[in-house]
């Protein structure tokens, strides 16, 4: 008999590329009555490798029987070197891996790594500071989508409740996932099962998001799965008989729509679709899919046109190879798929012979349109088509010699033809959990005809279960292919050179990925992001559609261009210098200038600064900073930027300001002061950056939702010399308010906001004073304004003065990063010494 042996298929690698400075390793076993335990990846304690610990931090033995259930990396998380585990987990960014099909190696987060560095998201994710975790399962395809999400679900749970690997601000983070391929299957399913069974102090899902994940089914060509039906089963080839155990095992036949269902019977197996209700798909995920505790974004990498992908005028391929002596055929090999349209055509013929001893062959007939449904492709029938070539070459050579006898054979062709290389892998509407009038879209004939007309990707409402999905619509660079990319498709060639329209595809879905996360981020109470690294690169009110709003990190996969300080120096650190990588020192209570910057020349319009720092040994729970911009170092003339609330947790805390965005509104600035106020602590500075490269346009703030900003309850006083004698409760027989004396010439106080406003609907500002006081004092918002609003010469009423000022004439609109009227402090300064001002009330007007 001629032997068939079948080669590893369908292995989806991409490139190998650097990896990242520093990783981390975790495998998780389940213990049962312990539940999870986690074991470290040991450089050099390989006694280690046998132990594990549970999430109270108890010491486990591991039996060489437990199997791993799932395994992680953590991709340069944060250093915490005074902990055994050596890191602590801040902003969780879950990178879920897919399938693997294949009958020889095993997949491991090296490989792993390697892909995810080939699109950049690891160093993407890193620039916007969250931590990459790649997550992976030991069996993808032996296992139940279920069994390995539930697996998923409870490595959550010890994460976020466990004694070994630190969280610190577990209370304010969350998780967030991005499920690749059928990763974005068993994370959705986990999400759910975690968010909708945990206790309420452990961390949210911020966000779930998928890149093409098969969340209504997969196809493989019924060709092909016939062919390897066949050679598994009808030749009894081993191989073959691997990779069937592959396409039926749990893990894949739940997601393929032929049904891959393995039978007992002797006849060819048909793989009719499976459109059963009851499968899992299509009953138990929707509660997973139709659950609204987080958002969900799906990307997929199809089209949306309403046409299949190309159909070839031929059969996909055919092969025919025999072994002849003389005249005669002693054995034939035989395989050819084809698409069909009806049940009438065939779609697949095998058969195997030997003379006088084999002649086996399965002829299948049915319709295919499954094949070429519009969705992301692979190249199944070219690597089957390869495989059996070549397995068909090794078994009937040219020339060979068989039998006792040493007769002569050679090997020859008959048909030897391959017309197409790919066919489609994730239909573009299942990636997208697309509804077409309330149903699952592979139910009904929508997912062969959908084109997105009528459908709001950035607000799909019922037309799909996620709050945002994306394809390779009218904006997206590949629209103009004719058919569907590959289905994750490598970036480079087999020789290194890349793949430019792939490269940015990737970049389009990625840019979608995160600007969807950056709206959810956005804290609109607070008007501005929780994640200080999406200041200057996202605006909430952007569209996820607009290719000309991508910022640089992702562009340039996690680079993004920068400045250091000209020069630096620190108040309380003064042998310290801009050449110091880590500066500390111990800041007084109240508010302190600690350190002065020189970018060297005038400060970029609309760009960013940048520190890190973190305060140990705090004597209270507060911290803010804020920062000074002056024309020469400790100038008069300055322009003030908000101020930031800071954790005092001995945490390392990245702060950002941007600068005004109008052109000259910062020139000749050129210096940096930076301000803490606190009631004291350690401080180490480890990081000033200046970038340049920023989105200028900021989202409208929330109307101000108050009107008495003196006296009140909604607004923060602050003096700028805690030793002037001021009085906020002043009184005598014909003077009261707040009595402040300015004893230098530009003291001030203010009144802080506690965040930026519109002052919509108001125009006005009242202010009520003593007369004969106030008489060289002024008043602005923010920061001083060209012409100084003077309270001199108010009108009298009763025993006050009152002054009513424009609050357009009080806002310095060219120092902000809107032309919106907008602020979040008043600020009453003197222009001269020894100046008395007593101030009765200020309120706005409409």
């Amino acid at each position: 008999m001629f032997l068939f042996r079948l080669l590893p298929l369908f292995t989806l690698l991409i490139c190998a590329c650097p990896i990242l400075a520093s990783s981390f390793d975790l495998s998780f076993y389940d213990l049962k009555k312990d539940g999870f335990c986690s074991k470290q990846k040991a450089k050099f304690d390989f006694s280690f490798h046998n132990k594990c610990f549970t999430a109270n931090g108890k010491q486990k033995i591991l039996s060489p029987f437990v199997a791993e259930q799932i395994r992680i990396r953590f991709i340069d998380p944060p250093k915490n070197e005074k902990a055994s585990s050596t890191f602590y987990i801040e902003k969780p960014f879950l990178i879920i891996d897919g399938i693997h099909l294949s009958t020889e190696e095993k997949r491991s987060l090296e490989d792993f790594e390697q892909d995810a560095n080939a699109y950049g998201f690891p160093q993407v994710l890193k620039a916007f500071g969250y931590t990459p975790i790649l997550v992976q399962f030991p069996r993808t395809v032996e296992k139940t989508l279920q069994a390995n999400a539930n697996s998923l679900k409870k490595m959550l749970y010890y994460l976020s409740d466990n004694k070994v690997y630190l969280w610190p601000q577990m209370k304010d983070d969350s998780f967030i996932l991005l499920g690749i391929s059928q990763g974005g299957v068993i994370g959705r399913y986990a999400a759910y099962l975690y968010d909708s069974q945990k206790p309420s102090h452990f961390p949210k899902i911020k966000m779930f998001s998928s890149l093409d994940s098969p969340h209504q089914g997969a196809v493989m060509p019924r060709g092909v799965l016939a062919a390897i039906d066949f050679w598994a089963r009808g030749a009894k080839q081993g191989a073959a008989e691997d990779f069937l155990d592959l396409v039926s095992g749990p893990g894949a036949q739940q997601l393929l729509i032929y049904n891959t269902k393995k039978t007992t019977s002797k006849s060819a197996n048909d793989f009719a679709p499976n459109l059963d209700q009851k499968r899992f798909l299509f009953n138990e995920y929707r509660k997973a899919a139709n659950y609204k505790g987080f958002p969900s974004i799906l990307i997929s990498q199809g089209q949306l046109k309403g046409v299949p992908n190309k159909r070839p005028n031929k059969a996909y391929y055919q092969l025919n190879r025999y072994a002849e002596k003389g005249s005669k055929v002693w054995g034939r090999a035989t395989s050819l798929s084809n698409f069909t349209s009806d049940n009438s055509q065939v779609f697949a013929e095998n058969r195997i012979y030997e003379y006088m001893d084999t002649d086996n062959k399965w002829t299948l007939k049915g319709n295919t349109t499954w094949d070429l449904v519009q969705g992301s492709t692979y190249p199944f029938i070219e690597t089957l088509y390869n495989a059996f070539e070549s397995a068909y070459l090794q078994e009937i050579p040219n020339y060979f010699e068989k039998t006792f006898f040493s007769l002569n054979f050679y090997g020859k062709w008959d048909a030897h033809e391959l017309n197409t290389k790919s066919t489609s892998f994730i239909p573009t509407t299942s990636s997208l959990d697309l509804l077409c009038d309330g149903k699952i879209s592979t139910t009904v004939k929508c997912a062969h005809s959908q084109t997105e007309s009528g459908l709001s990707f950035e607000s799909p409402g019922n037309s799909s279960t996620a709050k945002a999905f994306y394809a390779v619509d009218k904006t997206h660079p590949r629209y103009k292919e004719s058919y569907s990319g590959r289905h994750i498709e490598p970036p480079y060639n087999l020789d290194g050179t890349p793949k430019t329209n792939v490269i940015q595809g990737i970049q389009t879905d990625l840019w979608r990925l995160m600007c969807e996360l950056a709206k959810i981020d956005y804290n609109q109470e607070n008007n501005t992001f929780d994640n200080p690294y999406f200041i200057g690169q996202f605006n909430p009110k952007t569209s996820c559609l607009d290719q000309g709003k991508i910022p640089e990190a992702i562009l340039n996969a996690g680079r993004i261009q920068h400045e250091t300080p000209h020069f630096a120096r620190y108040d309380y650190a003064p042998e310290q210098n801009e050449m110091t990588e880590n500066v500390s020192f111990f800041v007084p209570a109240r508010w302190q200038k600690v350190a002065s910057f020189d970018y060297g020349k005038s400060l970029p319009a609309g760009g960013l600064f940048e520190v890190v720092l973190k305060m140990d040994n705090p004597k209270s729970n507060w911290l803010k900073a804020e920062i000074l911009l002056n024309q020469v170092k400790d100038g008069s003339h300055q322009i003030q930027l908000e101020e930031k609330s800071i954790s005092p947790d001995g945490l390392y805390h990245t702060i950002r300001w941007q600068f005004p965005t109008s052109p000259g509104a910062l020139q000749k600035f050129r210096w940096i002061r930076l301000v803490l106020n606190s009631s004291g602590g350690d401080v180490t500075i480890s990081k000033i950056r200046f970038i340049k490269n920023t989105v200028s346009d900021s989202p409208q703030p929330s109307p101000i939702p108050f009107s008495n900003i003196y006296p009140g309850n909604y607004t923060f006083y602050t003096p700028w010399n805690t030793n002037a004698p001021h009085d906020l409760n002043y009184k005598n027989s014909t003077r009261e308010g707040a009595r402040f004396y300015f004893e230098k010439a530009y003291d001030g106080v203010q009144w802080s906001f506690k965040k930026s406003y519109s002052f919509n609907p108001y125009t006005k500002i009242r202010v009520s004073y003593s007369p004969n006081t106030c008489l060289n004092s002024f008043l602005y918002i923010d920061n001083p304004t060209k012409s100084r609003s003077f309270l001199k010469n108010g009108t009298l009423n009763g025993l006050f003065m009152n002054k009513v000022f424009s609050i357009e004439d009080l806002i310095p609109t060219e120092l902000n990063t809107s032309d919106i009227l907008i602020g979040s402090k008043l600020v009453l300064q003197s222009s001269r010494a020894n100046e008395e001002c007593i101030i009765h009330s200020i309120s706005l007007e409409r």
